[in-house]
C-alpha cells in the first residue's frame, strides 16, 4: 500500500454536537444543526440531512465535497487492490 492511501482524509467540518437533542434545538431556533455554524435558514430550509436535521447550504456544500473526496479515495484504493489481485505472478 502506498503512503498516501494510509493518510486519513481531513475535513474542514464536523458534527460536534454532544447530542442530537442540541442539534434539534438549534434547528428549532432556525439555525444550522452543525456545532459551530450559526447560519439561519431561508424559507423553506436549504437541506435536510441526517435524521431530519436541517443544515445550511454552506455546510451541505462542504459535506458534498468531502463525500466526493472520500468516494474518489475509495475508488483509487479499490483499483489498486484489483490491480494487485489480477497482477501476473512473478516467476521464481
Amino acid at each position: 500500500m502506498t503512503e498516501d492511501i494510509k493518510k486519513p482524509l481531513e475535513t474542514t467540518w464536523k458534527m460536534g454536537e454532544p447530542n442530537i437533542a442540541s442539534a434539534h434545538r438549534k434547528n428549532d431556533e432556525g439555525l444550522c444543526a452543525f456545532h459551530t455554524c450559526e447560519n439561519t435558514f431561508s424559507d423553506p430550509p436549504e437541506t435536510v440531512g441526517w435524521g431530519g436535521l436541517k443544515i445550511c447550504d454552506g455546510c451541505s456544500t462542504k459535506i458534498d465535497k468531502t463525500m466526493n473526496d472520500v468516494n474518489k479515495e475509495l475508488d483509487r484504493t479499490r483499483l489498486e487492490q484489483l490491480s494487485l489481485y489480477f497482477k501476473e505472478p512473478e516467476e521464481s
